[in-house]
């Protein structure tokens, strides 16, 4: 998301003339619009974009040989690649009384939001890789299937992780971890919440625990009025 962020960033301040290595983004080839519409006005600069971003986060991991540098660059870049491939189409309408007889049209890039939902539906079928997997010439040779088969996936768009996230639910000495057995749980509280049953109980189930309290009071009359003491 950092660099799908950076590369959004840098791509906006260039259409807006705030950096001045870099301005509006070309019109592509070929693309001659419409009808009743043309390219016009200041697209956002991706390209530029996407190319800041790979400079300005990649060298510090692109230096190093381990699996967590390797994929966190191509996770970094399944970052930029959200951006370019939501890319988005505004227009401008033109004519009498806003009659819209022609639009002028530029790409920009999408809001933070759109591109944090399409790499939310990644996260949630991240692939699990190995040192085995990585190879050496390209993480998009990463066989993410049995060895008894040939067939290889591509993984270029695919998010990926090296490590699998400790089990909070059971109790870990190594990881000071000390588990969620015994905590008490919210019944009425939403699922998504902390404290719910759901959340905490992680599948096991939970108990109803009704308990009895028996408290002495002691009752004065006060000018008029009745005081009720607690006596525990």
């Amino acid at each position: 998301m950092i660099s799908a962020g950076v590369a959004i960033a840098v791509a906006r301040a260039c259409s807006s003339g705030i950096i001045s290595e870099c301005g509006c983004e070309r019109v592509p080839k070929g693309a001659a619009g419409g009808p009743r519409w043309k390219w016009a006005g200041c697209s956002h600069n991706a390209r530029y974009g996407v190319k800041f971003a790979r400079t300005f986060l990649d060298v510090a991991e692109s230096q190093a040989e381990d699996i967590r540098s390797r994929v966190n660059l191509h996770n970094n870049q399944v970052g930029r690649m959200a951006v370019t491939s939501n890319m988005q189409i505004k227009c401008k309408c033109h004519g009498m009384s806003g009659s819209c007889e022609l639009k002028t049209c530029w790409r920009a890039t999408p809001d933070y939001r759109t591109v944090g939902r399409a790499l939310k539906e990644k996260y949630n079928v991240a692939v699990l890789v190995d040192q085995n997997n990585l190879g050496r010439k390209s993480i998009r040779r990463f066989n993410s299937t049995p060895r008894r088969t040939k067939h290889k996936r591509d993984l270029s768009r695919d998010l990926l992780y090296y490590q699998k996230s400790p089990d909070f639910c059971e109790k870990e000495k190594s990881l000071d971890l000390p588990g969620t057995r015994g905590r008490r749980c919210n019944r009425t509280a939403i699922a998504s919440a902390p404290d719910s049953c759901s959340a905490l109980c992680c599948g096991r189930g939970y108990d109803l625990v009704s308990k009895k309290i028996v408290s002495n009071f002691k009752i004065q009359f006060t000018q008029g009025s009745y005081t009720l003491n607690n006596l525990k």
